[in-house]
């Protein structure tokens, strides 16, 4: 398997890798306010946004972790991030957000069901938890 070619659709969104393209959106949208509960915390400018991505990558690319940006499929608008992390262990843990105006439209819930699907068909693992800050 290789973490960097994922692609999930749903009926609304698209899961795809992550990338450096992806910073300037995140940076804007990872803010206060949705951190209000979580860690870390929102970056305090662009380059730490760009640093998580990178270490992302490098970690995508060791076949351990599995970050994507929650795109509506339509659109390609980016609305968020979700990750599956530690998926070389037997209880890897998921990871999500979404920017505020598209909260109550159930994108975060459609993202983390068919994120579990995939990892369903591809990894072996005895179950998966949900951070949640």
């Amino acid at each position: 398997m290789n973490c960097m070619d994922i692609k999930i659709e749903s009926e609304r969104l698209l899961l795809v890798p992550i990338a450096l393209k992806h910073a300037e959106d995140m940076f804007k949208t990872f803010n206060d306010e949705i951190t209000k509960y979580m860690t870390p915390k929102p970056a305090d400018d662009i380059s730490q946004t760009k640093d998580f991505i990178k270490s992302s990558l490098s970690r995508m690319k060791n076949n351990s972790n599995i970050q994507l940006v929650i795109l509506i499929r339509e659109t390609k608008e980016l609305i968020g991030c979700v990750g599956l992390h530690d998926i070389n262990t037997k209880t890897p843990e998921f990871g999500i957000w979404t920017k505020n105006i598209s909260h109550g439209n159930g994108y975060g819930k459609e993202a983390i069901h068919v994120l579990y699907d995939w990892a369903c068909n591809h990894l072996e693992f005895d179950y998966i938890t949900l951070s949640c800050g």
